[in-house]
């Protein structure tokens, strides 16, 4: 697949304690992508934010998890994207792998590189503790996160149902 041709110039670096909370308002955006339209506009709101805090801060503050974000920085000093990344055992295998616990890219820089530097730098985290997999879960109708996992060799594993009852 050839790279886009409106590439831009970008720095990713590792989050500070002053990054967190502008990333945890991104988490809510990406959050209800991954939602979906339909569920998204069924939930309330405050409920989204109450779970991106608790995880936030459960993941953040665990004993049992390493984790390590980063940020994706323009030219001019402005955030565009992060990857917040954390160490796991397969739910099968018990095998370590770096989950990709939130991926998040400005709407207006998508299709332009960043997610995929982004995906590098926690691919090189991942290589630099000693772990050899990374993994991600993505929303079933997130058509343009797909294109670029499956762009960068990740292929579906299991799926994840659900019914409304």
């Amino acid at each position: 697949m050839s790279e886009p041709v409106d590439v831009l110039k970008i720095e990713v670096r590792e989050a500070t304690e002053d990054d967190w909370p502008w990333m945890k308002g991104c988490a809510f955006e990406a959050t209800v992508l991954t939602l979906g339209p339909e569920r998204a506009a069924r939930v309330d709101k405050a409920t989204i934010m109450s779970s991106i805090e608790y995880h936030f801060e459960l993941f953040r503050t665990s004993q049992e998890h390493s984790t390590k974000a980063f940020v994706a920085w323009k030219e001019e000093g402005k955030r565009i994207g992060f990857i917040w990344v954390g160490t796991f055992k397969n739910l099968y295998t018990m095998e370590p792998e770096v989950r990709i616990m939130d991926l998040y890219v400005q709407n207006e820089f998508r299709g332009r590189n960043v997610g995929r530097r982004l995906i590098e730098k926690g691919e090189q985290y991942a290589q630099s503790i000693g772990i050899r997999r990374m993994a991600l879960s993505v929303g079933a109708h997130n058509s343009m996160a797909k294109v670029l996992y499956d762009s960068m060799g990740y292929a579906a594993e299991t799926m994840q149902m659900g019914k409304e009852l």
